[in-house]
This record gives C-alpha cells, sequence and structure tokens, in this order.
C-alpha cells in the first residue's frame, strides 16, 4: 500500500515542477522587403524582440509561389534585438552588401503582389499588392507588424552588419550624373 502512495505522492510533486520553456523561432517578424525590377536581387529582413528565438532548421519562408527550408539555425541564442538576412546570390554579390545569413533563389518574392512569413510563426506576414513594392534599387518596404512604409534600404544580418546598397545600374547612373556635373563645372570655369 505504501508503495502506490508513494508513487503517486512522487507523480504529484514531479508533475507540479515547472518544464522548462523553449523557445523556437515563432517571433520573427518579416519587417523590410527589397527587389530591384527584375526580381534578381532581393532580401527579406527579419527582427526579433524576444530571446531564444535561433532554432529555423526545417522551418520555412513562403511567399506566393515559393517555399524555402532552412537547412541550419542562426549561430546564437541571443537573438533579442537582433535581425537575420536572407537575400539572393546577386544581393549577395553586391559591393558592400552585409552578407545575409541564407541565400534565397532569385524571384523568389514577386515584385508586385505577394505574401512573405514564416509557416508557423505568430507574427502578421508582410503582405503587399501591386505598386507598394519600390524596385528602383534605392528603396525597400518596410512593415512594422501593422502598417507599410518606404523608407531608404537597411538591410541588416544577423551578426549587425548594415548598410544601404544601391543597384549597380542605379550606382552606374548616380556615377555618371555626377561626371556630367563635375565635367560641366569644369567648362564654366
Amino acid at each position: 500500500m505504501k508503495t502506490p502512495l508513494a508513487a503517486l505522492i512522487a507523480c504529484v510533486a514531479f508533475s507540479a515542477v515547472p518544464a522548462p520553456a523553449f523557445a523556437s523561432f515563432h517571433e520573427w517578424l518579416p519587417d523590410e522587403a527589397f527587389s530591384n525590377a527584375s526580381g534578381s536581387i532581393q532580401f527579406l529582413e527579419f527582427s526579433d524582440l524576444f530571446g531564444g528565438e535561433q532554432f529555423l532548421t526545417l522551418t520555412s519562408l513562403h511567399s506566393n509561389a515559393n517555399t524555402f527550408l532552412f537547412s541550419s539555425d542562426l549561430p546564437s541564442s541571443v537573438t533579442a534585438g537582433k535581425h537575420f538576412l536572407v537575400g539572393t546570390a546577386a544581393f549577395a554579390a553586391l559591393p558592400g552588401a552585409p552578407a545575409p545569413d541564407y541565400i534565397i533563389p532569385a524571384n523568389f518574392f514577386s515584385t508586385t503582389a505577394d505574401s512573405l512569413f514564416l509557416n508557423g510563426s505568430f507574427q502578421s506576414p508582410l503582405t503587399f499588392s501591386a505598386g507598394s513594392l519600390p524596385t528602383d534599387g534605392i528603396y525597400s518596404l518596410s512593415f512594422d507588424g501593422n502598417s507599410l512604409s518606404t523608407s531608404i534600404n537597411s538591410p541588416t544580418n544577423f551578426a549587425g552588419a548594415t548598410t544601404s546598397i544601391p543597384e549597380p545600374s542605379t550606382a552606374l547612373l548616380l556615377l555618371t550624373g555626377l561626371l556630367g556635373l563635375a565635367a560641366r563645372r569644369r567648362r564654366a570655369a
């Protein structure tokens, strides 16, 4: 009789001990989307307010037409206040661009209208309609979880590297314009 009673007391005692909580990936918000007009240069940045959200392995990123399966976790459980970056190979090859944490295929999301989200995330998807996503190589679409806005692109990876990237044709146009202005000033002088 003592053995079943002791077992019952042990079960009740152990069930009263809280199990440790394990975070995952549920709080990452897609907060910035960028694309050039052709869709070859794209990035999507995620931000997180909570710690312990590093487990991305076998999680999937979705657009209306494509799915990307993460094959590895983020390098640290210190994720509160951090970002991670997914980008195309052409984005990663841009001079000065922060290295993406993950490489997605070109044209992963539509440049006209799409919905971008992590499968199983508690956060709202970044959803945009025709004409919302800038494709000028300078501006990106920002999302705060409720509303969309445009701003100069500012991709940030998990290591904290960030910069604003010009698309090569945009940079070339800017350089050409500046050289033309310089030549015009020289002739006038």
